[in-house]
């Protein structure tokens, strides 16, 4: 009898605790890594696994942090990425193997810093020859070339071998070419 009470009470307190929430400070947590996680590298089976796993252990390392807590409360989460701690980072990057992280960006908008643009800009003036420099505002064709790449371009069709012939890219380029013509 006193085995069948204490199996009963090991079968509720498991039902019970199997039934509880998460913390709400780790669903925000995860909700807003999903969010970012969504805009920086497409959705994906792998991002739902990465921020489930993630988040508490975000909330673990910053809980006690208030200029940290304070940005989650206020639905910022890149200033995770700015953490130093090398330990951290490393729980982080074992939440999901890499291989089922599928990393496809919607767009490039998020994926170009200034210093790949400038390269970009550099690199048309160079294949531009001197006939099609002097038709057009060169700035004003970078300056839509490079909006039209990062708002219209997936990072998968960013990076084909065969994008030159992409209808997008095509559409990027006369678009660009009409809107630049002196």
């Amino acid at each position: 009898m006193k085995y069948t009470a204490l199996f009963i009470s090991y079968i509720c307190i498991s039902l019970l605790s199997a039934c509880q929430n998460k913390n709400p400070e780790v669903e925000k947590i995860e909700k807003l890594c999903l969010i970012e996680s969504e805009k920086v590298a497409g959705m994906s089976e792998g991002i739902v696994e990465y921020c489930a796993c993630a988040a508490p252990k975000i909330l673990s390392h910053v809980k006690d942090d208030k200029a940290i807590m304070a940005k989650l409360d206020q639905g910022q989460f890149n200033h995770i990425n700015e953490i130093k701690d090398s330990t951290f980072k490393a729980v982080l990057n074992n939440c999901v193997p890499g291989d089922k992280l599928i990393y496809n960006p919607p767009s490039m908008e998020l994926l170009l810093p200034e210093r790949a643009e400038n390269s970009i800009r550099v690199t048309i003036m160079d294949e531009m020859d001197a006939e099609f420099q002097a038709a057009h505002n060169m700035d004003q064709y970078c300056d839509c070339y490079l909006k039209g790449i990062k708002t219209k371009l997936s990072f998968e069709e960013f990076h084909d071998n065969d994008l030159e012939n992409l209808p997008k890219y095509k559409a990027i380029l006369k678009d660009c070419e009409m809107i630049s013509q002196k």
